[in-house]
């Protein structure tokens, strides 16, 4: 055989080892929609969800029925966990298909600080819902008694002139502000000293303890009076209800 010949029947002998390791090779598993779903602890809808958004790449068989491969199962893995962190179906799309490190980290930054702030939130409201608690056990202690305490400052917004609720548009623009942040905004009626030995109805009004106004943001606090920390007295009244 000429030189071309031998390489002719080299070429067909390596042909025929490939194909034989081709038959001889384990071929990666299709894995189904329920075992997929086993897999994630997530509905069939989710997955059919994270599909939609092109997230994932389901494939079919010839029946129809969906089928995925181990690396399908590991991006749906990414994809849950990045959702369970708070972040949106295409935001976790986004980095697990992006090559930038240096986009993932902002975006991990930014959720960092998004988390942050709702742990403050919350810690806010816990510490709140800790005072009423102890306003509670002090409610029999205080009854017919009195004790001296020092008030905290605080932010009084008026919304009664003499019997009417104020209407003015500014203080309607205020009072929608004030109103988004209760608990912390309370309830604050106004009785002036002058009129204690009279009879006489409170103002209404809301109050705003200072060390809330930076935790909520408040950015214009002009139409209000402010009442700085001082001693008061402190007793509890039935109310006649």
């Amino acid at each position: 055989l000429d030189k071309s010949g031998v390489f002719a029947v080299k070429a067909v002998k390596m042909e025929k080892i490939m194909n034989k390791d081709n038959k001889n090779a384990v071929k990666e598993p299709k894995i189904g929609m329920n075992e997929l779903c086993l897999l994630l602890g997530s509905s069939p809808n989710s997955v059919r969800n994270y599909d939609a958004h092109q997230a994932i790449n389901s494939r079919r068989k010839e029946n129809g029925y969906r089928f995925y491969y181990f690396n399908d199962v590991q991006q749906a893995i990414k994809l849950k966990s990045l959702i369970r962190l708070g972040f949106s179906i295409e935001e976790a799309k986004s980095m697990c298909l992006t090559s930038s490190i240096d986009m993932v980290y902002h975006k991990f930054d930014s959720k960092a600080d998004e988390l942050q702030n709702e742990i403050t939130s919350l810690t806010n409201q816990l510490n709140y819902l800790k005072s009423l608690q102890q306003d509670l056990k002090d409610l029999e202690a205080l009854k017919g008694n009195f004790i001296i305490e020092q008030r905290p400052a605080l932010y009084w917004l008026q919304c009664q002139s003499e019997d009417e609720i104020i209407k003015y548009k500014e203080n309607q623009e205020m009072l929608r502000q004030w109103t988004q942040f209760f608990p912390f905004v309370e309830s604050c009626p106004r009785l002036p000293i002058e009129n204690l030995n009279e009879y006489s109805n409170a103002e209404m009004g809301l109050g705003l303890k200072e060390e809330f106004v930076k935790m909520l943001d408040f950015k214009d606090l002009s139409n209000c009076i402010y009442y700085p920390s001082t001693q008061c007295i402190k007793t509890v009244i039935k109310a006649n209800v």
